[in-house]
């Protein structure tokens, strides 16, 4: 089903739909702040027809000017969708274009519940936080 899914840039009609997504997953976020991350250009979703089925929001920071490292804000799939490898083709989707850009590590902060998730996306836990290197090796 998710094959048919293309993950595309938020548009500001979005907001409210991916603010509702993230906030029944994690704790509660406002349109107005969805609509921010919309216009700084960092939320990506995943939908068909109207439904937006994931989203998620990343920024790339750098350092010195010449390393670059991903953080991954939020990563959300719908309830009713998750277990079916829609966040698993995400982050392969983002470890491909962090390896585009030169990004040299991707890192997020990770809910209790979905560390086994992150684990087994072979992303390395560092307390609550995990990262990774986009290397070739990983597609």
């Amino acid at each position: 089903m998710f094959q048919k899914l293309k993950i595309k840039p938020a548009k500001e009609h979005d907001a409210k739909k991916v603010a509702r997504l993230f906030s029944a997953i994690d704790r509660k976020i406002t349109p107005k702040k969805v609509m921010r991350l919309i216009n700084e250009k960092k939320v990506y979703i995943m939908k068909d027809k109207k439904r937006i089925r994931a989203a998620f929001v990343y920024s790339v920071i750098s350092i010195l000017g010449f390393i670059s490292i991903m953080y991954i804000h939020k990563l959300a799939v719908a309830p009713e969708l998750q277990g079916q490898g829609i966040g698993t083709f995400i982050l392969s989707r983002i470890r491909k274009n962090a390896l585009k850009t030169g990004v040299v590590a991707i890192f997020l902060y990770s809910l209790d519940k979905a560390k086994r998730f992150y684990e087994k996306n072979h992303l390395k836990r560092i307390w609550r936080f995990f990262w990774c290197r986009p290397d070739k090796a990983d597609y």
